[in-house]
């Protein structure tokens, strides 16, 4: 017979600390199990189904001597009745946890959803964008309805205010209802159809989409005045021109160049690898430099892991090269050039459709082709890079020392200017006034650097002896863009500058020699940004000839001899 324990009562249960089981009779098998002095919990240690089983009836002392032995007796009732208690305690447990997921609110259970796959979205804009375009349109009619109750009608609330003024919103908005709707259901909160589906449903009560709204797309620059907005670029100053003249000779886009880094750069095989993940299609692109790209590149200083970074050494604002753009009064958008591109390989070339598509990174062709032709076709995107170069700074060949004629019978932008110079030192004033003409109208889209407008200006005014080089400087300029002369040291620098850049130096060597040498130049304190500006603008000025530019190289003979020619 076994063993019964002693009954024991409500002071000597609380004397009990040692650690262990301690049977304190009344029920057989009701133990107080004590893990340390501060937790003791209520055990009844009995048979279910020929198996022993240990339940757990609360903690001592919430749960009092007297209130322990009811539970006990309680349980061992219903397992005489053939029913598990763990069992029924589980089932209970379940159907609560059921219940109170089964009235989780919509606003809730999105915001959970945006949290668990934002992620996987590639692009940090999509989460804002969910949970305004949900917080905003969504959440004022869904949010506090519970995820079970949301119905067509509810839906239809929802969408139907903006669904004719801003339909692509609202149809952007029903797809992100439906994904969360199917999550719910995936979960077990939902059962049925889901009531923001639109084949077969909502598509019987909304007008399809592209019934009532016009599909805009990006605004692209026309083929014939890419170059012109090479020029304009070319003589802008700032690190967004720069990142928007070399977005236009790789024909990538506005995302792919402000987050390109150095790592990506391979300069001495001339390629560019963006990896997959900064990928719209999630696969790596390589993409050609060709010599005007690598030009860029090669003269920019390295100052964070970024190639066009911020002042703080972070990526620019995607609002960088839209500003450039603005600022210049054109009625396109970076994303827009890839179009002008993409319109002249149609027009202007022969290169097949595939090749052309490849160079902007689209995918084309279907599963099967896709299967088999694995090749990125790179060689002959090589090609089409180096001709749409070629195209793109047909008027302005920047760095160009040769002075060849350009492909359509002009003159480059270098040799005009140089010619410019040369005649207006000779006295022909007729041709001197033209040049500025051409700056002030934008004929032949040729903007003349403001550097060397000035000294034009001023060889022309001084032959004159009547206006002012400031007055021919502002009618360089153009209308609205007016500038007063620059200062004497900046001209005697920039001067040396042109020096440096006509012996073949780059313009971070310039920038260098310039801080080196600010004190023999001109007595003041430079700094480095200053100096690379300088030497970035004044470089056109190596193609300057004449008596000045002997006379020039005569006053910096000293400190020249510091600087040999390299080319």
């Amino acid at each position: 017979m076994p063993k019964v324990a002693k009954e024991l009562n409500a002071i000597e249960v609380k004397r009990l600390t040692q650690q262990g089981m301690h049977a304190v009779g009344g029920v057989a098998g009701l133990y107080l199990q004590v893990t340390s002095p501060n937790a003791r919990s209520w055990i009844l240690r009995t048979r279910v189904a020929d198996k022993r089983r240990d339940m757990g009836l609360g903690p001592f002392p919430e749960v009092a001597l007297a209130d322990a032995r009811v539970k006990a007796r309680e349980h061992k009732n219903t397992i005489r009745s053939g029913t598990d208690p763990v069992a029924v305690v589980k089932a209970a447990k379940s159907a609560n946890r059921a219940e109170r997921a089964r009235a989780v609110k919509f606003a809730d259970f999105a915001d959970g959803f945006i949290r668990s796959h934002a992620p996987s979205w590639k692009n940090s804009k999509h989460k804002d964008q969910w949970t305004n375009t949900l917080a905003t349109y969504a959440y004022p009619i869904l949010g506090s309805m519970v995820v079970t109750d949301v119905d067509t009608p509810a839906v239809l609330r929802v969408l139907q205010p903006i669904w004719y003024e801003k339909t692509e919103t609202a149809t952007r908005l029903r797809g992100r209802i439906e994904m969360v709707l199917d999550a719910a259901t995936t979960q077990g909160l939902r059962e049925g159809p889901n009531p923001a589906r639109w084949k077969g449903h909502l598509a019987l009560a909304l007008p399809k989409p592209s019934k009532i709204a016009t599909v805009t797309h990006q605004k692209s620059l026309p083929v014939d005045e890419v170059p012109g907005l090479w020029s304009l670029l070319t003589a802008a100053e700032g690190l967004g021109a720069l990142a928007l003249r070399f977005l236009l000779l790789t024909c990538a886009r506005s995302g792919e160049v402000r987050g390109a880094q150095w790592s990506e750069i391979d300069l001495g095989s001339r390629v560019w690898t963006i990896p997959a993940i900064r990928m719209k299609a999630g696969k790596e692109h390589r993409v050609w430099l060709s010599d005007a790209a690598l030009n860029i590149l090669t003269d920019l200083p390295r100052t964070s892991s970024f190639v066009f970074s911020s002042s703080k050494g972070s990526e620019l604002s995607d609002m960088t090269l839209s500003a450039v753009m603005r600022r210049m009064q054109l009625a396109a958008v970076p994303h827009g050039l890839r179009s002008s591109f993409r319109t002249w390989a149609a027009e202007r070339t022969n290169h097949p459709r595939e090749v052309c598509e490849q160079c902007l990174a689209h995918t084309t062709g279907n599963d099967v082709e896709l299967a088999y032709q694995r090749s990125d076709l790179f060689e002959k995107r090589r090609q089409v890079l180096n001709e749409w170069a070629r195209f793109v700074t047909t008027e302005t060949k920047e760095g160009d020392k040769s002075g060849a004629v350009a492909e359509d019978g002009c003159m480059t932008d270098s040799e005009f200017e140089a010619e410019a110079i040369r005649r207006a030192i000779a006295g022909d004033i007729e041709f001197g006034f033209e040049v500025l003409r051409r700056c002030r109208t934008g004929l032949d889209h040729r903007i003349l650097s403001p550097q060397l407008a000035y000294y034009l200006a001023d060889r022309i005014t001084e032959i004159l002896d009547g206006k002012t080089p400031k007055h021919a400087f502002r009618i360089a300029k153009g209308p609205g863009r007016g500038a007063d002369p620059l200062p004497d040291w900046e001209m005697q620098l920039g001067s040396f500058a042109a020096l440096l850049a006509q012996r073949g130096y780059k313009a971070k060597q310039i920038a260098t020699a310039l801080c080196n040498q600010r004190a023999t130049i001109y007595d003041l304190t430079l700094e480095q940004s200053d100096a690379y500006r300088i030497a970035k603008t004044w470089r056109p000025m190596q193609a300057m000839d004449g008596d000045d530019l002997l006379g020039l190289i005569k006053d910096y003979k000293e400190v020249l001899k510091e600087y040999p020619p390299l080319i």
